[in-house]
């Protein structure tokens, strides 16, 4: 969803990147992602790390702000939450 958002208000043009550049990296991603399926420190990363530190990114660089600031701050919500838990079933 967040990549698709960066696309349609143009980040990647923004930051120099060619949009097909963006969406592969993205794609990548979602192929990564999927090809690890267990509760291991690598899923972590991806599903919470990754979120988290995209969020992160669009608070010091928000571009547009406004409308995709909820996508943002439900970025780094979900993100933070991932490693928490993570970080709880590691510890308990």
């Amino acid at each position: 969803m967040h990549a698709g958002q960066d696309l349609m208000r143009g980040e990647p043009a923004a930051l120099g990147i060619p949009p097909w550049v963006f969406a592969g990296g993205f794609f990548g991603y979602a192929i990564l992602l999927a090809a690890v399926n267990d509760r291991t420190l690598t899923r972590a990363v991806l599903t919470g790390g990754v979120p988290l530190g995209i969020g992160l990114f669009h608070l010091i660089e928000s571009h547009h702000g406004g409308f995709f600031m909820p996508v943002t701050y439900a970025t780094i919500i979900f993100g933070g939450a991932t490693i928490a838990l993570y970080i709880a079933g590691e510890y308990s």
